[in-house]
């Protein structure tokens, strides 16, 4: 039987909950404490992405594999946003906005806004960092590198190099289509991720435990002092590498140690972390709606308050309906079929694999 680490999902759902409180455009945006989150935000959903990276059996068998989890969500949540939006102007009769809307596709498309639900760039830049990296693996393995330290070195430095050349192209504004630029910047916190599941004991319980606290006081002072605005969705920052790198990474394990610490599922949250992709792909279509319903409340701080609680809760009853319904369109079944065989030592996914043999060592001291 295979377990979850509860604290992973918690970890997401704390990622998209940010996300969510991001897109409320409220008070909080112009303060330092959203530069703060900002600065971390989406690195730690493509730390959280690159935990849970497998070879599975070869390139094209991975590629299939992300197309069916990213880009098909990608294509099904944009072509669902066109629908309802031309449904409702031609109920009301502006078919003068069907019209412009239309010619607008490829416009919006060309310079890389995914025009009336723009959250999505983020599924084609995690397929686009999910390709790159399995390519630097590749490279990484024709080194023939036998000692497993130097490896890891040799990989750390590959994946920065290729972070911070992404990081460049932004601070020079050089742009390259569908987000290349952003996904290989965001390089170094997928391989980060990669690295604390294979080659750490971070995320199964150990005795460093302990030290959370300390810890989490540690890297708040880091995000505190380094943190820069950052838009990865243009590839541009303020500030050097060194800051931007350093406060994702801070902020990254700040929220991976916070759930860790609580250790347990919370409701709502869990849940919205377990279908983040879900999530992600529908609540600013939620938020749109609410805005215009709750439109009566004058207070900033009070209205994002209760954007962020409600969509929470409504994003509840909208993943049940899209993993009943469509689940091969939400990544929840493959849409296209791929090749079923896994190596021997991926029959159980880490981290899975892990805390089933520690638990097995417990039970047999």
């Amino acid at each position: 039987m295979e377990h979850r680490l509860e604290y992973i999902d918690l970890a997401k759902g704390f990622c998209i909950l940010l996300v969510i409180l991001g897109h409320t455009f409220g008070p909080l945006n112009n303060t330092e404490i959203n530069t703060m989150l900002g600065s971390f935000r989406m690195p730690l959903y493509f730390f959280l992405s690159g935990l849970f990276f497998k070879r599975y059996a070869g390139l094209i068998n991975f590629i299939l594999r992300k197309v069916n989890k990213l880009v098909i969500p990608f294509f099904f949540f944009t072509i669902t946003a066109y629908i309802l939006y031309v449904a409702g102007w031609f109920i009301k009769g502006r078919f003068d906005l069907i019209s412009e809307l239309l010619k607008d596709i490829t416009v919006n498309f060309r310079e890389e806004f995914v025009y009336l639900n723009p959250p999505l760039w983020f599924l084609m830049t995690l397929f686009n960092t999910s390709l790159i990296f399995y390519l630097l693996i590749i490279i990484s393995d024709k080194l023939d590198i036998k000692n497993k330290s130097a490896r890891n070195v040799v990989m750390a430095v590959i994946c920065f190099t290729v972070g911070i050349c992404g990081f460049e192209l932004g601070i020079y504004h050089i742009n390259l289509p569908l987000w290349i630029d952003t996904s290989l910047t965001a390089i170094p916190f997928y391989f980060l991720g990669y690295f604390f599941k294979e080659e750490t004991d971070f995320l199964i319980p150990n005795k460093s435990d302990r030290l959370i606290p300390v810890f989490l006081v540690l890297l708040a002072g880091l995000v505190y002092f380094l943190a820069q605005k950052i838009e990865l969705v243009t590839n541009t920052y303020q500030g050097d590498f060194i800051s931007f790198y350093a406060t994702a990474i801070s902020g990254t394990l700040f929220v991976l140690l916070m759930a860790k610490l609580i250790n347990r599922k919370v409701p709502v949250i869990s849940f919205l972390g377990r279908y983040s992709i879900i999530v992600l792909g529908t609540h600013w279509f939620i938020l749109l709606i609410l805005n215009r319903f709750l439109s009566f409340i004058s207070n900033g701080w009070l209205l994002t308050s209760v954007l962020v609680v409600l969509v929470a809760f409504i994003e509840i009853p909208v993943v049940l309906f899209l993993i009943r319904y469509f689940p091969q369109f939400v990544c929840q079944k493959d849409l296209i079929k791929v090749d079923l065989f896994k190596p021997a030592n991926e029959i159980l996914p880490f981290p899975e694999k892990q805390l089933i043999s520690s638990n097995n060592k417990q039970k047999n001291k």
